[in-house]
């Protein structure tokens, strides 16, 4: 039965995800960030974008702002002083 699944290509969106990886990391960091970010705003979550970036979840995590569905995220405030 295993030499049955071996007669079948390797499904098309392994191809993709590596070609995602490959472009991925020819930009640079600001851009890296606003790409996964855009993923992350568009409902795809932190392991899809994992799986198909082909990087870590915690890469994703430490470049995205997790605030998705509550608004924009916290500022700083200045203390006035």
């Amino acid at each position: 039965m295993s030499n049955f699944f071996k007669k079948f290509p390797k499904p098309i969106s392994t191809m993709q995800d590596y070609t995602n990886n490959f472009h991925y990391n020819q930009m640079p960091d600001g851009d890296k960030k606003k790409y996964l970010q855009h993923l992350y705003d568009n409902d795809y979550s932190v392991r899809d974008i994992s799986m198909h970036v082909v990087i870590s979840e915690s890469q994703v995590r430490s470049k995205i702002d997790a605030n998705r569905g509550r608004g924009l995220s916290p500022t700083p405030c200045l203390s006035e002083g």
